[in-house]
């Protein structure tokens, strides 16, 4: 939680011009003219280096824009879940529209932190369990292409670990009595997240 809180406090101490200098950056359609682009907070990297045409893209400084923005590329349930976040740190958030855009960067921030630790076989996982859900057998079958491909890797990495991971990060839920495992909603939040950053699925794992 220590680098949920440090983003809740950039938020606060940042207020207006920079949230939505940050969040109409991040999410690749607009940036704040003239306005120090941040690209971290404390040890955490929030946003990926910026490719060369970016630099055209055209400017805004619309705080409905930036919001409208947010809403759009997060799903309504986890944006709830990163306004419960942002209470609970700072129960006097009045201030509804810098709500959404510190949830915004909440959500960013956690998806960023799953992506930097995920195996590739876990997200191939997650692409096939968008489709459907699946039984503890096929979720080992992808457990054991990853280990197959990279046996230094799991070579003490259990699938009882492996599987951990996704459930503890709520990217996986049991469903039907537990016998069948379903993405979440979070999960493909995340998946929608890497698709807009351009962010491959080919991870070592």
């Amino acid at each position: 939680m220590e680098y949920l809180k440090l983003a809740v406090e950039f938020v606060k101490a940042a207020a207006w011009p920079l949230a939505i200098a940050w969040v109409a950056y991040y999410f690749r359609d607009a940036i704040i003219a003239q306005l120090p682009r941040v690209t971290k907070v404390g040890p955490v990297t929030l946003d990926p280096p910026p490719p060369p045409q970016q630099a055209n893209l055209p400017t805004s400084k619309d705080p409905a824009e930036a919001i409208k923005k947010v809403e759009a590329a997060i799903p309504p349930e986890l944006l709830r879940e990163g306004e419960a976040i942002v209470r609970g740190l700072v129960p006097k958030s009045e201030d509804r529209d810098l709500l959404t855009l510190s949830s915004g960067l909440l959500i960013g921030g956690l998806f960023e932190r799953t992506y930097n630790f995920i195996f590739g076989s876990q997200l191939l996982l997650l692409e096939r369990l968008n489709s459907s859900p699946l039984s503890l057998d096929d979720l080992k079958e992808f457990y054991e292409r990853g280990k197959t491909a990279f046996p230094e890797i799991y070579k003490t990495y259990t699938f009882e670990q492996w599987l951990a991971f996704l459930e503890s990060s709520s990217l996986v839920a049991r469903v039907n009595g537990g016998s069948l495992f379903a993405i979440t909603p979070r999960a493909r939040g995340f998946l929608r997240y890497l698709i807009d950053n351009g962010y491959t699925t080919q991870k070592v794992g």
